[in-house]
């Protein structure tokens, strides 16, 4: 049920179906932007914002991932939706008038309806040429994510060594150290066989040997903080926020586990941009950090974040 539910989601947003969209949402329903540091309310914010949305967005909602790993066509931009029990996540390309944008959600269900929604959008750049070497272009349309459910102990261990990864490169006391321990808790968390995504780039990243060797020549290895990790089933999403040299940018990292390893991520990197004043109105102030129902024992500190970031405001949906 909870697939189906976000299936016909992402379908009435992309048409702009706002009358399905209220059926499937739940009465406490919010949104959160944090590149602006938005909170959407209600719904009825969110209906009054996008009919006030000036170059509001093309959708092609191309296919979508089912747990048979069948491709579901629709005339609507490529989304893949992918999750299990209350939390899934969906990726989507947005087409604006002054040029594309990828955009990653995080859906938490609440008695079967949409309760929560994070969400981020990240521009394309093109593939920086000291790391062609380690990389091949993302097969195009990119291969069905098949999420598993999971029991408890499970999803607890799971999540247990996410948090401990992230923790040990924030006990990190220097940016040399921070890099060393991310490249040793990246060996001991990622399968061999794991690729990584960068669909902003394009570019898909096979095995944990070109995986480090991407870490390791990265001209600038940022620090920055884990603001949630949330998840369920074998699948996990990771936010947070990173510092680079020429700024600050939010990341969120979807992470699918095969047994006890992480077998596949799949990484997005949008710069925050100024809440426009036209909506002021209609959205609250976020705090300082995404809440969630799903969390670590507290933010940290923490370097990572293998994929350049591209220049630029991000738009809104």
């Amino acid at each position: 049920m909870g697939r189906e539910t976000i299936e016909r989601y992402f379908r009435a947003g992309a048409e702009r179906d706002f009358d399905e969209l209220a059926m499937l949402r739940h009465p406490e329903w919010t949104a959160e932007w944090p590149q602006s540091g938005e909170r959407v309310p209600s719904h009825e914010a969110d209906r009054r914002i996008h009919e006030q949305y000036e170059g509001y967005p093309a959708h092609e909602l191309r296919w979508a991932a089912t747990g048979e790993e069948r491709w579901a066509a629709s005339p609507l931009l490529p989304v893949r939706v992918s999750g299990a029990g209350d939390v899934w996540m969906g990726e989507a390309l947005l087409t604006y008038p002054d040029g594309p944008q990828f955009a990653a959600a995080i859906l938490e269900l609440r008695d079967g309806l949409v309760w929560r929604e994070t969400e981020y959008w990240a521009a394309p750049f093109d593939p920086p040429a000291w790391r062609a070497h380690l990389t091949e272009a993302i097969p195009a349309p990119d291969r069905a994510r098949v999420v598993r459910g999971a029991s408890p102990d499970e999803e607890r261990a799971r999540r247990s060594s996410l948090e401990r990864f992230y923790a040990s490169v924030a006990a990190a006391p220097t940016p040399a150290e921070q890099r060393a321990a991310y490249l040793a808790g990246l060996r001991e968390l990622f399968a061999e066989d794991a690729v990584q995504e960068l669909p902003q780039s394009g570019e898909l990243v096979r095995g944990i040997s070109n995986i480090t060797a991407l870490v390791e020549g990265h001209p600038d290895f940022p620090g920055g903080e884990i603001t949630r990790i949330t998840g369920a089933g074998d699948l996990f999403a990771v936010e947070g926020r990173l510092v680079y040299d020429q700024g600050v940018f939010f990341e969120v990292i979807f992470m699918q586990f095969r047994g006890d390893r992480v077998c596949r991520s799949t990484e997005y990197y949008g710069a925050p941009f100024e809440a426009p004043a036209w909506r002021a109105g209609l959205v609250e102030r976020m705090a300082s950090a995404p809440g969630g129902t799903v969390s670590p024992s507290g933010s940290s500190t923490v370097a990572g974040g293998s994929g350049d970031v591209a220049e630029g405001v991000p738009r809104t949906a």
